[in-house]
C-alpha cells in the first residue's frame, strides 16, 4: 500500500504551504515511485531549493516589520491588522496568525527536503553526483533550521519520516546549534569549490556556519568569534566571490551575473507564484505607481520604513537610492496622485496623523524600492533573484568577529574591512567615503545602511543588544523573551508534544 510521508507537523499534509502549486507532485512522494535516474533528482532538487521562497514570503512579512526599518500602518481601513500592527509594537501573542506562517512554512521545507532525501537514499542511484545532490538537499534543510533556531529557538530537529501518532518534541536551542554546526560542516565535506548559479557550492556551507558562529552569543550564550573569523576567511580566500563594484547591480532584475550574490533565490515574472516569487516591492507601493516602474499590477501602498531609519543614510550616500520620498511621478515625468484624483502623491518620511501607524495616510512613511522591476513586463512577481547570501555580509561579519575580541590571523582591522564594503557607496572624493572610527554602534548603522530589507535586521538589533529599545511608534521594553517569537498555538493545538517558549502563554 502507498505510503504518504507526514513531516514535523500534524497539519502539513499532501500541500507544502510555502510552494504550493510547483510542490505538490513532490509531496506525494512514495515507496514505490521514487527516483528513476539522476535527471530525476535534479528535478526533485529543485523543489527543495523552491522551499526557500518563504524568505521573501512569510519570513519578510513577520522579521521587518518588529524592527526600525519596516511597519505596516493601517491605512484607514487597508491594512488595518492587529496581527501586523503588533509586530512593530512588539505586543504580539502565540495566536498571532502571521507568526504561524514562518513556522509552517519552514517546517514545511525541511519536511520537503527529508521526503526528498529520504526517496533517494531508496533510489539505489550512487555516484559522487548523486551525493552532492544528498548534501544540497541538506543545505536547503540546513538553511530551514538555522531561520527557525533563529526565530523559534527550541524546535524540534527531524530528519526522517516520523510517525503522525507520535509527533516530534521541542529540542533546545543549544541541541539545534549543535546539529546545525555538525552538519554543515558535514555538507561543506562533500559540496564542490564551484557550482552553477542557483545551486549551492562549499561556499554557501561555510557563510552559514560563519552566520552560525556570529550568533554562537544568543543561540547559545557562549561566543565564538574566532570560529566566525575563520568561516569568513575560507570564503574570502576562496576567491570565488568579491563585492560588486556598483550597489544598485546586486538588485537589478538582470543580477544573475552579480559576483557578489553566494546564494540566490531565483525569480522570474513569467514562472513565479505566490507564496514563493519576489512580489515583496508591492507591498510598499502606492496603488498608482505601477506605471511608474513598468509593471502592469498595482502596489497595495503597505510597508515603508521609519522616518529613524531612512535619516541614518546621509545625502551622498548612494544606497539612499532605495528610499522614495517627495513627488512621485509617471514614466513620462506626469505628476502621480492619491487615490482621490486630487491630491499630489507625496510620500513624507515622517508620519502625520495623530494616530500614527494605527490610522496613517495614504503617502505616510518613505517606501523602500530596493529590487527595481525590469525585464519581461512583471504583473505581481518581478524578474530579480533574491540574494538571500551576498559577500558583503562576510566582510562585514568578520569585521564585527574582530570588534567583539576575536582575532584574526590575517592581521585585518574592523575598520578597513567595513570601509572596503561602504566605499562603493560613495564618489572617490567624497569625505564620507571612509568612516574615521568604528565601534559596536556605528558598524550596526552601518550594516543596516548596507542590508536593509534584506532580512537581517531582527538578527542584527538582538545581537547588538538594541531589539528592546525604543523606536518610531514602538517603546522601549524590558521583555527579553521577545527575542524568540511564540511557538504558534496552531502548532501547538496540532501537536502536543511541543512546549511554548517562555513568557507565552
Amino acid at each position: 500500500m502507498k505510503k504518504i510521508f507526514y513531516l514535523l507537523l500534524l497539519a502539513i499534509t499532501t500541500t507544502i504551504s510555502c510552494t504550493d502549486l510547483e510542490m505538490n507532485p513532490l509531496s506525494q512522494l512514495t515507496d514505490e515511485n521514487a527516483y528513476l535516474t539522476k535527471n530525476d533528482l535534479l528535478c526533485g532538487l529543485s523543489g527543495v531549493y523552491a522551499t526557500s521562497g518563504c524568505y521573501l514570503a512569510s519570513l519578510f512579512v513577520v522579521n521587518e516589520p518588529c524592527t526600525d526599518e519596516a511597519v505596516v500602518p493601517a491605512r484607514g481601513s487597508d491594512w488595518k491588522s492587529t496581527a501586523l500592527q503588533d509586530l512593530h509594537k512588539h505586543t504580539w501573542t502565540s495566536d498571532n496568525s502571521e507568526i504561524n506562517g514562518p513556522y509552517t512554512d519552514l517546517s514545511s521545507g525541511i519536511a520537503q527536503a527529508n521526503l526528498f532525501i529520504k526517496a533517494l537514499n531508496n533510489s539505489g542511484l550512487t555516484g559522487d553526483d548523486v551525493d552532492i545532490i544528498a548534501a544540497e538537499a541538506r543545505f536547503v534543510r540546513a538553511f530551514h533550521y538555522y531561520n527557525m533556531i533563529d526565530m523559534f529557538g527550541n524546535i524540534p530537529i527531524v530528519t526522517d519520516v516520523v510517525d503522525p501518532s507520535n509527533p516530534p518534541s521541542n529540542n533546545t536551542r543549544i541541541e539545534v546549534f549543535n546539529f546545525l554546526e555538525t552538519e554543515l560542516k558535514e555538507i561543506a565535506d562533500i559540496l564542490p569549490a564551484t557550482s552553477d548559479y542557483g545551486r549551492v557550492n562549499k561556499n554557501a556551507a561555510y557563510f552559514l556556519l560563519a552566520k552560525l558562529y556570529i550568533n554562537a552569543k544568543v543561540f547559545t550564550g557562549t561566543a565564538q568569534w574566532g570560529k566566525a573569523i575563520q568561516y569568513c576567511n575560507l570564503v574570502i580566500d576562496d576567491g570565488t566571490y568579491h563585492l560588486a563594484d556598483d550597489y544598485q547591480s546586486i538588485f537589478k532584475w538582470d543580477n544573475d551575473n552579480c559576483p557578489e550574490n553566494i546564494y540566490v533565490y531565483r525569480n522570474s515574472s513569467e514562472t513565479s507564484t505566490w507564496g514563493a516569487g519576489l512580489y515583496i516591492q508591492f507591498y510598499t507601493l502606492h496603488y498608482n505607481q505601477g506605471p511608474q516602474f513598468g509593471l502592469t499590477g498595482t502596489g497595495w501602498n503597505g510597508y515603508s520604513t521609519t522616518k529613524s531609519f531612512y535619516e541614518k543614510f546621509t545625502s551622498t550616500d548612494k544606497r539612499k537610492y532605495i528610499f522614495l520620498v517627495g513627488q512621485q511621478y509617471g514614466p513620462e515625468g506626469e505628476q502621480l496622485f492619491c487615490r482621490d484624483g486630487i491630491t499630489p502623491l507625496i510620500f513624507t518620511p515622517e508620519y502625520t496623523t495623530a494616530e500614527g501607524m494605527d490610522n496613517a495616510s495614504e503617502t505616510d512613511g518613505a517606501r523602500v524600492i530596493k529590487y527595481i522591476p525590469g525585464g519581461p513586463a512583471p504583473l505581481y512577481f518581478l524578474n530579480n533573484d533574491f540574494a538571500i547570501f551576498r559577500f558583503a555580509d562576510i566582510v562585514l561579519m568578520k569585521a564585527e568577529a574582530i570588534l567583539r575580541g576575536g582575532i584574526d590571523p590575517k592581521g585585518e582591522t574592523a575598520l578597513d574591512l567595513v570601509n572596503s564594503v561602504r566605499a562603493r557607496a560613495f564618489d572617490v572624493t567624497d569625505p564620507a567615503r571612509a568612516l574615521p572610527s568604528i565601534n559596536l554602534d556605528i558598524l550596526l548603522d552601518e550594516r543596516g545602511r548596507e542590508f536593509a530589507w534584506e532580512l537581517l535586521r531582527r538578527n542584527d538589533l538582538i545581537r547588538f543588544g538594541k531589539y528592546n529599545d525604543a523606536w518610531d511608534m514602538k517603546a522601549a521594553s524590558n521583555e527579553t523573551f521577545r527575542t524568540l517569537f511564540p511557538i504558534p498555538s496552531q502548532q501547538i493545538g496540532a501537536n502536543k508534544n511541543l512546549t511554548q517558549n517562555d513568557g507565552y502563554n
